[in-house]
């Protein structure tokens, strides 16, 4: 046991010292890519049990559009999705009253858009990014008078909305990485399997990334035959290198694009300052609108470096003051400060590690105080042929000396440890602060899999 320490160890070590190639002189290839999908679905259910007849149905459509936009001077991503639903039933009387109908639609966009302007006096680029965050849901419920014994009941509506529209100077370029791992990975297949004499030079590796790229975001409908266009371009291009295209070569190309760990990787500084306008709207059950606004301003630093195929990191920091008059927000201002270190380990490229410890603090009204502070992590971890073991697990300490409790605070700044913004669907624009003063919190999981025969 005590060498398999020590071997692991060595391993590690040398992952964290070796590094091949300059990645900082990779360029993400210009890419200009767009999607819009739709899709929907129905069902319904019907129930006769004696003289009673019951009947429900649903139906919903939904939208994505997205556009993402790399060059030297500009890098954009938008997001557009919104569901529509609908539900109905038909019940005689029951002992709870239930919606007969419900009507909900939903709507949500976010986008960066980042401009490069040149190079301050170090070498260094500067950039202005404009983004937004938007965020719309309505949901209406109509009653009938199906209770035994009858009671009246009003229909029911709500909209919960709220806009950031943040606008920031920065400086500083996070490059991409996509595609290089795997390539590293597959050139070493290569050479172990004798189909080449030497290892890739930088120049080929970077060539090779850039074509996974490019044929990674080309539109081809239907999934089999995109992966059939992919292997067929990437092939194409290992025979430009005068590597010939036997089964044995194509099936190590096969095995490392298509099942290879790799993990997210970026490369380069980048640090920002922003102002972070937000403004609310609500209603419910009523028509009487309830709006508010809030200011915000923030500063990012985030530094990405890849050390090797097998060893990637990430350093992320960010401070932030809000002040903001948002109904049913009852904090007026918050200074938000946190880190976040991750780490990826691919030792293989059938193994993938990784994990992430932060730290995050918060003053409310300058008189509440509250942190958080954990460890995450996951595994994919390769033993042999026939055995493998996946596993995942977070852990969280919260201290809140003051002991608040009801302070109520936008989901926009709450909904990742220490920044902003919620891209996800919320039902409400806020979160209620916990009603305790500590708490530790610790759930994983394991699971192994092994073919005896």
């Amino acid at each position: 046991m005590k060498y398999f320490f020590i071997a692991c160890l060595s391993l590690l070590y040398v992952s964290m010292s070796a590094q091949n190639y300059n990645y900082n002189a990779y360029q993400f290839p210009d890419l200009r890519v767009r999607g819009f999908n739709i899709g929907g679905n129905a069902f319904g259910n019907s129930l006769s049990f004696r003289d009673t007849n019951r009947w429900s149905g649903n139906v919903a459509l939904s939208a994505r559009y997205f556009s993402i936009v790399n060059t030297r001077k500009t890098q954009k991503l938008n997001q557009y999705r919104s569901d529509i639903s609908y539900y109905k039933q038909d019940q005689p009387f029951t002992f709870i009253q239930i919606p007969s109908h419900e009507f909900n639609i939903f709507f949500n966009s976010y986008g960066e858009n980042r401009r490069f302007t040149g190079l301050n006096n170090k070498g260094i680029q500067k950039f202005i990014e404009f983004d937004h965050i938007v965020n719309m849901d309505f949901n209406y419920q109509r009653f009938n008078n199906n209770l035994n014994p009858p009671v009246i009941r009003e229909n029911q509506h709500e909209f919960n909305s709220w806009v950031a529209l943040p606008v920031k100077l920065g400086r500083g370029r996070l490059e991409p990485l996509a595609g290089i791992t795997v390539a590293e990975f597959l050139a070493d297949d290569l050479l172990k399997a004798g189909l080449i004499s030497q290892s890739f030079t930088q120049n080929q590796v970077f060539e090779l990334a850039q074509k996974m790229v490019a044929v990674d975001n080309a539109r081809v409908f239907d999934f089999r035959n995109a992966n059939i266009f992919r292997l067929k371009e990437l092939s194409a291009w290992l025979e430009s290198q005068g590597i010939s295209q036997t089964i044995e070569t194509f099936t190590i190309l096969n095995d490392n694009y298509n099942f290879a760990f790799s993990g997210l990787r970026n490369q380069g500084k980048q640090q920002s300052i922003g102002l972070i306008p937000i403004i609310s709207a609500t209603t419910e059950r009523s028509d009487v609108w309830t709006t508010g606004f809030g200011l915000g301003l923030q500063y990012e630093w985030t530094h990405q470096k890849n050390i090797s195929k097998n060893l990637h990191k990430a350093w992320r920091s960010t401070g932030s003051l809000y002040f903001m008059e948002l109904e049913p927000v009852n904090v007026q201002s918050i200074i938000h400060a946190g880190i976040q270190h991750e780490i990826t380990y691919v030792p293989i490229s059938r193994t993938i590690i990784n994990l992430s410890p932060f730290i995050s603090a918060m003053f409310l009204d300058m008189e509440n105080f509250a942190s958080i502070a954990g460890l995450n992590g996951s595994a994919n971890y390769f033993i042999n042929n026939r055995l493998r073991i996946t596993g995942s697990f977070q852990g969280n300490y919260f201290f809140n000396p003051t002991y608040s409790s009801n302070l109520i605070i936008p989901s926009i700044i709450m909904n990742d440890y220490f920044t902003f913004p919620a891209q996800g669907k919320t039902t409400r624009n806020v979160s209620v602060y916990q009603y305790f003063n500590e708490k530790f919190n610790f759930f994983g999981g394991l699971s192994f899999s092994y073919f005896l025969f």
